[in-house]
């Protein structure tokens, strides 16, 4: 990672921990409180509501199971202890307010507000341990997400350091300088279909003077079409037996690079002088054939989406 690691706290010394701070903000109780408090009134405001809109302050009385009953077991299991006790005592207070203990039934409903409370609080209790573990699970996914992206973006730097490294490599000292190389090729990469022949030909010109190539695109009617070419000789049409020669960096030598199982494309690769080093210049071709066939593959992706 990019960050460097942080040397072990000395004895006795205090050290924030940025992982353990966020566990505890997803345990902390003050907005988990609110936000069963708010449910908890919601659903006690809808139901005294409906009762006195349909019923009559304290119709809710005659049944056999109070409506209040779901309030409290819906919000004790939704947000556990705190949740079950707001509940209980918003349930126990609209009891009180739709008029029992007016009407002479104050013990029957302080029994009943007694049992919602105990209910709230064994279910709650019983809940608690759950949303905690869920809280600290989806704190360690969140973490365990991010910690993923970064690990994606730092093998994505990795991989620009080693193309960097690859090309600084295969490329000859005494031309240009590596970056100008690497632009080349990046301008290859990147070439859109009507730009693409003459980058190529750039290419080729200026990292790999001693050979000719011609680029070819999978057509899948009559063979591969050309696309490309540095010299005459590359036939317009490349005929299956013809892509199979030896690879070669010898004087006459050809070599059918970039093609494989589903490419959309590949190299035709003929030198005409021996390079000095033939293990660099193979790596510059293969570089070449790479970034020549990544840019028929982008334009072969676009044309699709087009279509669609």
């Amino acid at each position: 990672m990019t960050e460097a690691r942080q040397a072990a706290p000395a004895p006795g010394e205090i050290r924030w921990d940025p992982e353990a701070a966020e566990t505890l903000a997803a345990l902390r109780t003050g907005p988990r409180i609110l936000r069963a408090a708010f449910e908890a009134a919601l659903l006690v405001g809808g139901l005294q509501a409906a009762e006195i809109a349909l019923l009559g302050a304290g119709g809710f009385a005659a049944m056999a199971i109070h409506p209040f009953w779901a309030a409290v077991l819906l919000v004790s299991l939704q947000h556990g202890l705190y949740g079950g006790l707001a509940a209980a005592g918003l349930a126990g207070l609209a009891l009180h307010w739709a008029g029992f203990v007016v009407h002479g039934a104050g013990a029957a409903s302080g029994a009943l507000a007694a049992q919602w409370l105990a209910s709230g609080l064994i279910l709650g209790l019983l809940r608690e341990p759950q949303i905690r573990r869920e809280a600290a699970l989806a704190a360690d996914h969140g973490r365990l997400q991010r910690m993923n992206a970064a690990l994606a973006r730092e093998a994505s730097r990795f991989d620009e350091i080693v193309r960097e490294l690859e090309v600084a490599l295969v490329t000859r000292p005494d031309a240009r300088p590596p970056a100008a190389e690497a632009a080349l090729l990046a301008d290859l990469r990147r070439a859109v279909p009507a730009a693409l022949p003459a980058r190529f030909a750039e290419a080729m010109r200026t990292l790999l003077p001693q050979a000719d190539a011609a680029l070819y695109a999978e057509t899948g009617e009559g063979g591969p079409s050309r696309l490309a070419a540095t010299a005459d000789g590359f036939p317009a049409r490349c005929a299956p037996a013809d892509l199979a020669p030896a690879r070669s960096p010898a004087p006459g030598g050809r070599a059918i690079l970039g093609r494989g199982p589903g490419s959309v494309g590949f190299v035709d690769l003929r030198w005409r002088a021996a390079p000095s080093d033939p293990e660099r210049a193979a790596g510059v071709a293969a570089l070449i054939a790479e970034a020549a066939v990544a840019a028929l593959r982008d334009a072969a992706a676009a044309a699709a989406a087009d279509a669609r």
